[in-house]
């Protein structure tokens, strides 16, 4: 039961950052966003973004393969990322292919850049993804997981983890 509240945590703590993340980048994107409006950069009205937080989850489970590399030190963590980047960019392709082709909505479009494959991947985010990967591993996950073990132990936050998920879960209706 606490896996299941620990990663609930950290799959709230994704959407809710990736939500922040996307709006500031929106923001100061201008070839995206000429006028420089504050937008929702998702389908849901709340600030909340499901796939960031399926990434954040991914994240934290394959740092738990670190120690699994044949190559430890720098090598190894180099090689940690790199699998870390390749993860979150299939993410953004699986998820990108249910929108366009299931669902019939669009969310981004990478058909402007170089390398894309469908508008929905391409070289350049799929760096940034790596430098966020990174950012992760050398100065976020150890945080993260004290931060989640704390939610796990103290039920009353708990309680608020799942409050969320259910705004969220109502907000898909």
């Amino acid at each position: 039961m606490s896996f299941f509240i620990k990663i609930s945590s950290i799959f709230a703590i994704g959407c809710s950052f990736g939500w922040v993340l996307e709006v500031v980048f929106r923001h100061f994107c201008r070839s995206a966003n000429p006028e420089g409006r504050w937008i929702n950069p998702g389908y849901l009205k709340g600030p909340w973004l499901p796939i960031y937080g399926f990434g954040l989850c991914a994240l934290y489970l394959l740092s738990g393969i670190e120690n699994l590399l044949p190559i430890g030190g720098a090598l190894g963590k180099l090689i940690l990322i790199v699998i870390m980047t390749f993860s979150v960019t299939l993410l953004e392709l699986v998820a990108g292919l249910i929108y366009v082709d299931w669902l019939n909505f669009d969310l981004w479009d990478y058909s402007g850049e170089w390398g894309n494959f469908r508008g929905l991947i391409c070289p350049r985010f799929a760096f940034f993804w790596g430098i966020i990967c990174a950012f992760y591993l050398l100065l976020v996950h150890r945080l993260l997981v004290s931060f989640a073990d704390w939610i796990t132990l103290n039920a009353s936050l708990s309680i608020f983890v799942g409050i969320y998920l259910g705004l969220m879960s109502a907000d898909t209706l």
